[in-house]
């Protein structure tokens, strides 16, 4: 499987925990939009136009990967910033 390129401090060994901390604080400061709300596939039930599973994205903490390592962004993200 090809490592994903946000994913070098996974491989080097450090806690998901950690991965996820920097994660935060970089969504912060650079104001990232990466949930439902922001995107172009979203329904008005919170559901998603694509399908994609997103319980995680609309909950109030996010982690970027889950406890064994998998990324968890949505595949289908689509700004409505145009």
């Amino acid at each position: 499987m090809k490592r994903m390129l946000f994913q070098p401090n996974l491989t080097r060994g450090a806690p998901v925990a950690a991965v996820n901390a920097v994660f935060a604080i970089e969504a912060e400061k650079w104001r990232l939009q990466f949930r439902c709300s922001a995107c172009a596939n979203g329904l008005a039930d919170g559901g998603c136009l694509m399908r994609w599973p997103n319980d995680h994205l609309q909950s109030p903490t996010f982690e970027a990967v889950s406890a064994d390592g998998v990324p968890r962004f949505c595949k289908a993200f689509e700004t409505l910033d145009g």
